[in-house]
Formats: structure tokens, C-alpha cells, sequence
């Protein structure tokens, strides 16, 4: 059973995460831009490389 990340962001800040599981998975991982409602996935198993923090996380 796969899951989805999805995170909401409303005017540049996260304000929520949502873990979707069984047939409300879509993709593997989600953003969700808000007001436009524009919607990105990802499910290419792409990894993110890896350093240390900077100005934002």
C-alpha cells in the first residue's frame, strides 16, 4: 500500500500536510498552491540532494 504527501501552501507558507493512502493516493508526493490552486507531483523517484539547512527549509 503506497501513500501520498501532499503540502498546502497559502501565500508562501505551508499551513497544511495531508498523507493520502489505498485508492486516494495519486502520486507519490504533492504540492498544492493556493489561491491558484495550481497543483505540482512528483513521481519520478527523484531524490533531493542533501546539505545543510540554509536560509529556509
Amino acid at each position: 500500500m503506497g501513500v501520498e504527501a501532499e503540502f498546502v501552501s497559502l501565500a508562501g507558507d505551508v499551513k497544511e500536510a495531508v498523507l493520502w493512502y489505498g485508492e486516494l493516493r495519486t502520486a507519490a508526493r504533492r504540492a498544492t498552491l493556493l489561491p491558484g490552486g495550481h497543483t505540482f507531483t512528483g513521481d519520478r523517484g527523484e531524490v533531493a540532494p542533501v546539505a545543510a539547512p540554509r536560509g529556509y527549509l
